[in-house]
């Protein structure tokens, strides 16, 4: 899941889009990249740490339909526009952009699992046990925690938890959730140590 401050930074850049009026054209779009006062300014709002104007205010409220993936709001061209901000924030402003990453990262794990609290059913150990055993399955949500792959609910939930008991806290996590995710790390250390050191380096800073 996409957090909701890489939209709120891309909305607020690509702001023409919502309004009732004409849309930014390439052109517009190029010249709020170039301009650099601008878009620190933009980072800023989208980080929390500075005003946001009316539109990027409004523009937040809309992010988490493009987060989902469906924005009908959105055209063709727009999501196009975004992704061409998204990568040019990544190339230009790299300390704001890990910023903002870290940001997300703990942004997306509270909203995720606290909306998955209440709808998430309990893993018996027989069935980790099942899990742990069969070596695709691991490889499969190990590619989806590294962002490889597409994931599955179950790697979902686990992509949402894990980072948070890998940093020694898990609020939303019940003790046996707790237990149960301590355990598959340890066998995903012991047993896959190059994908293990690749989720310490993703996860635990």
């Amino acid at each position: 899941m996409q957090a909701l401050v890489f939209l709120s930074l891309v909305c607020v850049v690509v702001g023409m889009h919502v309004r009732v009026g004409p849309q930014m054209t390439d052109a517009q779009l190029e010249q709020t990249l170039a301009d650099r006062p601008t878009m620190q300014r933009h980072i800023k709002c989208a980080l929390g740490d500075g005003p946001c104007d009316a539109l990027g205010r409004r523009l937040r409220t809309l992010a988490p339909l493009v987060i989902r993936g469906t924005c009908p709001q959105c055209s063709i061209e727009e999501t196009r526009q975004i992704r061409r901000t998204l990568a040019f924030v990544q190339r230009n402003y790299p300390w704001d952009w890990a910023k903002i990453i870290k940001y997300a990262i703990v942004l997306s794990c509270v909203v995720v699992a606290c909306f998955a609290q209440a709808q998430r059913p309990a893993v018996s150990d027989t069935a980790l046990d099942d899990a742990l055993q069969d070596k695709r399955f691991i490889q499969r949500q190990l590619k989806c925690a590294l962002g490889e792959a597409p994931c599955d609910p179950i790697g979902k939930r686990l992509k949402t938890l894990a980072p948070l008991v890998l940093r020694g806290a898990c609020p939303q996590c019940t003790p046996q959730e707790t237990k149960q995710i301590q355990r598959t790390l340890s066998y995903v250390q012991r047993n896959f140590p190059q994908q293990w050191a690749k989720i310490v380096r993703q996860y635990a800073g």
